[in-house]
This record gives structure tokens, C-alpha cells and sequence, in this order.
């Protein structure tokens, strides 16, 4: 090959070689612009398994928040239910000690009217007893050697045998009383023996249903700060009122007014577009109307503590006609709660001692004036039945009023 052809084909070669190189040079853009593209899809696709992965730890959260809701809910229905159950068998052993101390005062009086009739007996016999003895050994003798006509002897015989037999007669009759008494001495040592086993019985149930009480309000408490404080406000205002209808006036202004100012605070919130702020603080305005209870239910008969109606609710008094039912109890007698709601207050009242103000809802309140203890707290929920006192020892009397607003009503349908 030539030289000169040679040189043409080396430079050919050359701008052959070249040619590829300025062409990658050239396509440099595309190659960034797909390695970007490759990397904005990869982080996308690990954002996406990101969000996935929150989402399902959101739902998963969920699930088990939504199971813990529903163990709690069964959780309070059966603390419930457990209350109810140990309320009802406090009550049947009230119901019975009550019964058993009737029994054991009926019993009393007839073995004092037995003991009195004895002494009488007793004492009629006693100026006879010489002269029985004497006619037992000689009836006939006695008379027949009596310096008096025969008929009058005669006579004197037949009174004898008639006051023989007046005399075995009264003698019986006193036996069987000595008897009956010493039977009814057993029976009174028996039924005495029941009563203490009763009390024992009584008191640990008493313990069992205020036990149960608590953990029932415990499991169904969820009260934020602000209705908290807003209840203790309840309970405060109460205290200070100077009678009951006050009392009354008081909760009802006292909700109002924590319930207004939280209405106006979500509102404020709303109108800076604080959102989530406004929906908690509007939450708890509604937890101070929803809180309490559905309002009472009709009764089943049951009231709420052993005992009788002395007062019936508008019976005539000396104050006029009665507002409420007075019940006289036994000493340490439970006291039960007549609705569900929540207590408005507990604690010491002017004249009416230990009493509670319970919410039932819908305006209804049940007042229960005149216990002993209290076994419930001011702004704890309450299960009907729930336990909320005792009586004091000896015999006490227990006030149960039931409002509606600021009216007094029958509380007796509701029992």
C-alpha cells in the first residue's frame, strides 16, 4: 500500500475510533437524567413501604386499642354485674337479719308474758300447797274429825275434790308454760347463734360489694383535668349551700357555667384553626353532660337499705307533705344506690349528716341523707346497686329524696 493511501486510511481509523466518543460525551445528560430517575423511583418505592409499614402499624395500634375498648367495656359490665350480684346477696341477708330480730322480739315478749303468768300461777298455788298436802295424806279425816254437821262435811268433800282438780289443772298448766319457756330459750339461743352468723356474713359482704363498687368505678374512670376540676367544683358549691334546694341550685349552676366556659373555649380554638385543641376541649364540655347516667329506671321493688317506710313521700307532717321516703334501719345496715349516674356529692350535710347527691342524668338526682360511713367519693362514677354507705349502729333512719330540676317526686316507682 502507498504512503499516501496508507495515511488516508489511518486518519478513516482515526475519526472510526473518535466517533463513539464524542457520541457517549454527547449522551452524558441522559444517563444523569436516567440514573435520577432510577433513584427518585427507589427512594419512592421505599417511601411508599415506609408509609406502608406506618399504616399498618397505625391499624395494628388500632386493633389494639379498639380490644382493649372492648375488654374494658365487658371489663366494667362485669364489675357490674359482679355489684349487682353482691348487692343482691347483702340484700337477702339484711333482708333476712331484719326478719330473724322480729322474730327474736316477738319471742322475747311472749317468754317475759310466759315468765309473768308463771309468777302468777305460782303465787295463786303457793297459800294452797300446805293445805293439798295435809288433805293428800287424810282428805276424809280432816273434815269427818272437824266438829261440823254431816252435810256441811259432805260439802266440804266435794269443794276439796273440785279444788284438787283446780289444783292439778294449774299445776299442768304451769308445767306446760315451764316447758314452752325452756323450749323458746333454746330457740332464742339458736336464732341469736343465726344472727351473729348473719352479721358476720353481712359484713363481709358489705365488704365485697364495696370492693366491687370501687374497682367498677375504677375501670370505668376517664375523666380528663378539666372535668375533674369542674366536678370537684361540683362538690365544693354543694358544701357551701345553705339547704338543699340551694345545694341543688348550685350543682346545676356550677355544671352549667364549667360547661359554658369549655363550649366557649372550643370555639376560641376553632377560630384560630386550632383544631385538634378544640376537639379535646370540646370533648370534655360534652363529658360534662354525658358523664352522668341515663336517667333512673323503673324499679324493681328493691329499695336501697333493710328496713320499713316510717314516712312516705307526701305524707302529712308537721312541715306539711313529705318530699321524701323515710326508712328506719337496722344498725349497720348497707346502703345501696337506688340509679347509675355519678355522685354530685358526698359528705357531711347541715342537719341531714353523711349524704349523697347522685347524678342519674336528665336532670333526675337521688338524694340519701342520714348514714353512717361513706363508701363513695364526690365525682365517682356509680352502678346502680353500687355501694354507697352504711347505716350507724343502732337503729337509724334513712332520707331518700328524687329530684327532677328542682322538683321533688315519687321516688318510689323508681325503686
Amino acid at each position: 500500500m502507498a504512503w499516501p493511501q496508507l495515511a488516508a486510511a489511518l486518519v478513516l481509523a482515526g475519526t472510526a475510533v473518535a466517533a463513539p466518543h464524542h457520541a457517549h460525551r454527547a449522551g452524558s445528560p441522559d444517563r444523569h437524567a436516567l440514573d435520577a430517575a432510577r433513584n427518585a423511583h427507589a427512594a419512592l418505592l421505599r417511601r411508599q413501604a415506609n408509609q406502608a409499614a406506618l399504616i399498618d402499624a397505625r391499624r395494628k395500634a388500632q386493633r389494639q386499642a379498639q380490644a382493649r375498648a372492648t375488654q374494658d367495656a365487658a371489663r366494667t359490665r362485669n364489675f357490674a354485674a359482679q355489684t349487682r350480684a353482691a348487692t343482691a346477696e347483702l340484700s337477702e341477708t339484711e333482708t333476712r337479719i331484719s326478719a330473724l330480730q322480729d322474730d327474736i322480739a316477738a319471742l322475747s315478749t311472749q317468754q317475759e308474758e310466759l315468765r309473768r303468768d308463771i309468777r302468777h300461777n305460782a303465787a295463786m298455788l303457793r297459800p294452797l300447797l300446805p293445805l293439798a298436802e295435809r288433805l293428800s295424806i287424810a282428805p276424809s279425816t280432816s273434815l269427818i274429825a272437824a266438829p261440823i254437821p254431816p252435810d256441811r262435811a259432805v260439802e266440804g268433800l266435794s269443794i276439796i275434790a273440785g279444788l284438787s282438780v283446780l289444783t292439778e289443772r294449774a299445776a299442768e298448766r304451769l308445767h306446760q308454760q315451764q316447758t314452752t319457756l325452756a323450749l323458746n330459750d333454746a330457740r332464742l339461743k339458736t336464732q341469736n347463734d343465726e344472727l351473729a352468723a348473719l352479721r358476720q356474713k353481712q359484713s363481709a359482704e358489705r365488704d365485697a360489694a364495696a370492693q366491687q363498687t370501687r374497682l367498677a368505678a375504677r375501670a370505668e374512670k376517664r375523666a380528663d383535668d378539666a372535668v375533674t376540676q369542674a366536678r370537684a367544683a361540683v362538690a365544693t358549691a354543694t358544701a357551701q349551700a345553705t339547704n338543699l334546694q340551694d345545694a341543688i341550685a348550685q350543682i346545676e349552676k356550677t355544671e352549667a357555667d364549667a360547661q359554658a366556659r369549655l363550649d366557649a373555649e372550643a370555639r376560641a380554638l376553632q377560630q384560630r384553626h386550632e383544631t385538634a385543641k378544640a376537639r379535646r376541649v370540646q370533648a370534655q364540655a360534652n363529658a360534662m353532660s354525658t358523664t352522668s347516667g341515663p336517667g333512673p329506671s323503673r324499679g324493681n321493688g328493691t329499695a336501697p337499705v333493710a328496713g320499713r317506710i316510717t314516712v312516705a313521700w307526701g305524707q302529712t307532717t308537721e312541715a306539711g307533705p313529705a318530699t321524701g321516703i323515710t326508712y328506719e334501719t337496722p344498725g349497720g345496715a348497707a346502703v345501696h344506690a337506688p340509679c347509675g349516674g355519678r355522685v354530685d356529692f358526698a359528705g357531711s350535710f347541715r342537719s341531714f349528716g353523711q349524704m349523697l347527691i347522685l347524678d342519674c342524668g336528665r336532670r333526675y338526682r337521688f338524694v340519701v341523707a342520714g348514714l353512717g360511713t361513706l363508701a363513695a367519693r364526690s365525682g365517682q362514677p356509680i352502678t346502680r346497686g353500687g355501694a354507697l354507705g352504711t347505716m350507724p349502729g343502732g337503729t337509724g333512719h334513712l332520707f331518700l329524696q328524687l329530684r327532677q330540676g328542682s322538683q321533688s317526686v315519687d321516688p318510689q316507682p323508681f325503686l
